[in-house]
């Protein structure tokens, strides 16, 4: 008997450490299941892939001729079938899905999901089109006690320095980086801080650039040449300046940021430089003896020439020629899985690497100007008004100033920790 015992124990020992180590060592799957809802039956494929600390889960669903596909990124401790439910609603030619995540400590709940004809919409982009039944399915859900952050349309407002900004829309750990005339406003949820550090206003902030958590920027007080730097650390709030031995004129600009350094051809000078904020240096990379350097995913040699005559900005060019044949000229960023592009009517569409071709219409904003994606997040300026969107959150205002209406180049940029 005692033999029997200690057999099923150590089968049982034998057991959980096959589990420990698939937990500690297996960082993907590739599973399909079903999930039942009155008589509709939704086909799941599920990819799970952790890089490091970044859990990322791709969902791919289908239901009679309707088709979707999403992502989530919550650590969801490399669970399987983390969808545990989808509620859905169907009128005319609506379909909508709103799929019901393993809720756990981190978990964030994706928004609704429709198809329209063959077109599909987040609940952001038909409630901007005051869809009524879109509205009705959200207040179904809540009736079943379902909550998420994109159906709140409570903004809470707060004045700070000339603005109204709104930090409890801002995303835990971002940093939204504004700048003043004279120096930056850092706001994140719970703190909001000024650095105004320049004599007189600059208007046109041309040199500016958001290097790592560094926000770096010439002493433009300096006429013509500067030869100074400003560095704010965003996260601990430190103010630092460091001098070159060489003057820069303000004949110059920014060619782009790439692995902690900020690259700037100076035109007057006939030379490029790099600037490490967070080393306080600077080297030369290109001049007149020497070619200089451009980046555009991959680095080359360029005339010193060349970076005088053309503005050459630094870019990691992607194309989707699917969306271009449909969408006509667009204007596309990369994420991580993700792709984001925005026609010229303003219409922002989200669509991933696994199916480039599938597009979802995020939202719509004839006015946008200055659009980012930090972190697969979308940040963009329209009229006067900064907002934020993601996936889980939806559209949301952060700051606004009338100020924003004249003075709009470079005066915002985020940061994520």
């Amino acid at each position: 008997m005692k033999r029997v015992f200690f057999f099923v124990l150590a089968l049982l020992l034998l057991f959980f450490i096959f589990q420990f180590v698939v937990t500690l060592f297996i960082n993907e799957h590739d599973i399909s299941y079903t999930l039942q809802n009155g008589d509709k039956s939704f086909q799941v494929e599920e990819v799970f892939k952790r890089d490091g600390k970044k859990h990322d889960y791709y969902f791919d669903i289908t239901v009679d001729q309707h088709h979707f596909s999403f992502h989530n990124d919550s650590n969801l401790d490399k669970n399987k079938q983390v969808i545990e439910k989808i509620e859905y609603f169907e009128s005319d030619d609506l379909f909508c899905i709103y799929p019901v995540i393993l809720e756990k400590k981190n978990t964030k709940q994706n928004d609704i999901l429709c198809q329209k004809g063959k077109e599909q919409y987040t609940y952001t982009a038909l409630h901007q089109q005051n869809n009524i039944l879109v509205d009705a399915f959200v207040q179904r859900l809540q009736q079943m006690e379902y909550q998420n952050a994109s159906w709140d349309q409570i903004n809470q407002p707060e004045t700070f320095h000339d603005m109204t900004i709104f930090p409890t829309n801002l995303l835990p750990n971002s940093y939204l980086l504004v700048w003043n005339y004279r120096g930056i406003n850092i706001i994140d949820q719970q703190s909001r801080y000024s650095f105004s550090v320049l004599d007189s206003d600059r208007y046109e902030n041309t040199h500016s650039k958001l290097v790592g958590k560094y926000y770096l920027f010439p002493n433009y007080d300096q006429k013509h040449d500067f030869t100074e730097w400003y560095v704010i650390d965003v996260v601990d709030w430190t103010q630092e300046v460091f001098k070159m031995d060489d003057s820069v004129s303000f004949d110059s600009y920014v060619n782009g940021v790439v692995d902690g350094e900020l690259y700037l051809t100076d035109r007057s000078n006939k030379r490029q430089i790099a600037v490490n904020p967070s080393k306080k240096s600077v080297r030369e990379v290109g001049s007149v003896e020497n070619d200089g350097t451009y980046y555009n995913g991959k680095w080359e040699n360029k005339s010193i020439y060349d970076l005088i005559q053309n503005d050459l900005v630094f870019d990691d060019p992607v194309t989707l020629k699917e969306m271009e044949d449909t969408y006509g000229n667009i204007e596309i960023k990369k994420g991580t899985q993700e792709y984001y592009f925005k026609t010229e009517d303003g219409r922002v569409y989200e669509t991933f690497s696994e199916d480039p071709t599938r597009a979802i219409l995020l939202f719509q904003d004839q006015n946008i100007v200055n659009w980012q994606v930090v972190d697969n997040v979308i940040y963009f300026l329209s009229d006067s008004t900064i907002y934020q969107y993601d996936d889980y959150t939806g559209l949301k205002p952060i700051a606004q100033s009338n100020e924003f209406k004249y003075n709009y180049h470079n005066i915002f940029t985020v940061y994520k920790k």
